[in-house]
């Protein structure tokens, strides 16, 4: 097993590098053949197409032909995509799968043929910018054209074969999951309307909050496409670039020994970078478009692809941003990590630590590896983090990508380049519902903002900031993925909120909390039907700081106020458990903020009684 192979082991459950010879009843691939990419559905064009082929004199690799009972299939098809020199795939409406794209992509020539449906509708971005043929109604003369193209192809001198490599400094993570849409999108925005000769590259940039799993996806991407390049190439981009480039120059052969000066070997390896070898080149955890602006390869046949939680890229670095997984995914994950089987109580358990947990990747591998490790199942994980969630947040487990952060950790360098505006708005965010943030509601706590960045660690008073400061911090938050923002509203994950309130001390954390009620309460609308939309959107808020108000002791007319909005708003949609509580906190706080005789405790009489009054509780009622 060669180095290449060996560092593209893989799981049973994907494409892999073949890893021995196929079966001595399997006769070798032959050189300069064609092979056919089709789904099992069109199964009668393609066998029409391999007729016509093999009629004409041409060596087709045909599955049909060649995968005999017993084989290893995925081995198989790698070999023979692997000594194909030209892939014809079979164009319908449903041609696209995983399989096709992944035997169709690397090809070193293609020949799109379409038999069904329009081009521009069935072909996937990678193969618009090809010359197909139309085949929806071939005449002979048609076939005898794409006989004519195939051959003048197959004359034309073989591409010279570079070595393969393959310098990754990380294993492939064996539970990866729940991404395979996500590769073939990276995969068709680094390779969209490819052609013989590239005369510009194509960076792309995968973004996300830390912790989503962006290292793992690039590794993974190659992990399934490296046969598409020669030589894949990794780079830490949050380290010295010219020292990491000068290691590409080593690693290439470009030099034997290190040159005193440093800058030299690194400007050859971008210059190799910018020929005509087909390469990936990945800038992990690119810090921002400066930093690595200057390392990216102009030209040529080189592939970059960059990881980074910074997500404001120019126009030229089209970005593919990474979320949470979904709940079924992440159970799987959580599942597969911790080696529990996979029985109802296992995955009811886990898909509670799952939800807890955010469907952060980095999160879920944390957990599974602490369950194994404890020898514990999910129903005890969720005990020890509900009593001890800073300690386990804080703990460093090594995950997929063998990066030992902790949770906190992977946050806290992004909390930092943001300006204390930004890191004021992100803690304000700390103490309410994690989606679905108004913006408004934010804009109209600019003084609370302000009067919260003295009690940010690390940060100073500022002059008084502004309504353009304030959206400028949010779109800071948005920038380096500590938040998600659209016109309407500002999201946070939970994850990154209790990260957030864990660097406050105890003072400071009661402090935000009572500017969290202030900002809801401030944003709390009057409680009439045509305000319905309205409040049930600040409801999720009010309900946070509802615990707030609870947990802090919090008893201000602010917060009083809050409660009877949210209970009002619950009174008025029969939703009277959940309002009974908020009637009855409220009436405790104006009791002995404003005294028994005060109009407004009478009004929070009046509210608890009418509640009693239309449950029919009477007796309850009467006194109040």
């Amino acid at each position: 097993m060669n180095l290449w192979e060996r560092l593209f082991a893989k799981k049973e459950s994907g494409p892999s590098v073949p890893r021995e010879k196929p079966a001595a009843d399997s006769p070798p691939p032959a050189p300069g053949q064609i092979f056919i990419s089709y789904r099992s559905v069109d199964v009668d064009i393609a066998e029409n197409l391999h007729r016509r082929l093999a009629d004409a004199g041409f060596t087709v690799w045909f599955d049909r032909n060649r995968l005999s009972p017993g084989c290893d299939w995925h081995r198989e098809i790698e070999a023979g995509c692997e000594a194909s020199r030209i892939v014809i795939p079979v164009l319908t409406p449903r041609w696209v799968s995983e399989w096709t794209c992944y035997e169709t992509y690397g090809a070193e020539q293609v020949v799109p043929v379409l038999f069904e449906g329009e081009f521009l509708e069935v072909a996937p971005p990678p193969l618009r910018g090809s010359n197909y043929l139309d085949m929806r109604a071939a005449a002979e003369a048609d076939w005898e054209r794409l006989f004519v193209r195939l051959r003048e192809m197959l004359a034309a001198p073989a591409p010279e074969k570079v070595a393969r490599l393959a310098a990754l400094p990380i294993a492939s993570n064996p539970f990866f999951v729940g991404r395979e849409k996500t590769l073939l999108e990276i995969h068709e925005k680094l390779h969209q309307s490819p052609r013989a000769a590239l005369t510009q590259a194509a960076p792309r940039a995968v973004t996300g909050l830390g912790g989503v799993g962006k290292t793992t996806l690039a590794r993974e991407y190659a992990e399934k496409f490296w046969r598409l390049y020669f030589q894949i190439l990794w780079v830490r981009a949050d380290r010295d670039l010219v020292l990491e480039f000068q290691r590409l120059a080593l690693e290439m052969g470009l030099v034997r020994e290190p040159s005193q000066d440093a800058e030299i070997d690194a400007l050859r390896a971008l210059r190799e970078l910018s020929g005509p070898v087909r390469r990936l080149l990945i800038l992990d955890n690119a810090p921002d478009e400066d930093a690595i602006q200057a390392w990216i390869p102009r030209s040529g046949q080189c592939r970059t692809l960059i990881t980074s939680r910074f997500a404001g890229w120019s126009a030229e670095v089209q970005s593919v941003h990474v979320y949470v997984l979904d709940p079924v995914p992440a159970r799987e994950l959580l599942l597969r990590r911790s080696g529990l089987p996979d029985t109802g109580p296992n995955r009811a358990a886990a898909g509670k630590v799952a939800n807890e947990l955010g469907f952060l990747p980095l999160a879920l591998e944390h957990a599974a590896a602490y369950v194994e490790q404890q020898a514990i199942d999910f129903d005890r994980y969720l005990v020890i983090y509900e009593s001890h969630r800073r300690e386990v947040l804080e703990r460093e487990v090594r995950g997929g990508t063998q990066y030992p952060d902790s949770i906190a950790i992977t946050w806290l360098t992004s909390v930092r380049r943001v300006s204390p505006v930004a890191q004021s708005v992100l803690t304000l965010a700390a103490f309410l519902a994690p989606d679905d943030i108004p913006r408004e509601m934010v804009m109209e706590a600019r003084d609370l903002v302000q009067d919260g960045i003295t009690d940010l660690p690390d940060s100073a008073a500022e002059q008084e900031i502004s309504d353009y400061e304030i959206e400028t911090a949010m779109g800071e938050l948005r920038g380096y993925s500590l938040a998600r923002l659209t016109p309407e509203a500002l999201s946070v994950h939970r994850l990154v909120q209790l990260v957030q309130r864990d660097r406050l001390g105890d003072a400071a954390e009661r402090r935000w909390a009572e500017r969290a009620v202030d900002a809801v309460e401030k944003a709390s609308p009057y409680v009439e039907f045509k305000n319905w939309p309205i409040c049930e959107r600040v409801l999720p808020h009010q309900e946070v700081c509802a615990g707030h108000v609870t947990r802090y002791d919090i008893s201000t007319t602010r917060a009083a106020r809050l409660l009877i909005c949210a209970g009002y708003y619950l009174d008025e949609r029969a939703r009277y458990a959940e309002a009974e509580p908020l009637y009855r906190r409220a009436l405790e706080i104006r009791e002995k903020a404003l005294g028994p005789e005060h109009p407004s405790t009478a009004a929070s009489l009046n509210n608890l009684a009418e509640l009693y009054r239309t449950q029919g509780n009477y007796g309850a009622a009467e006194p109040l």
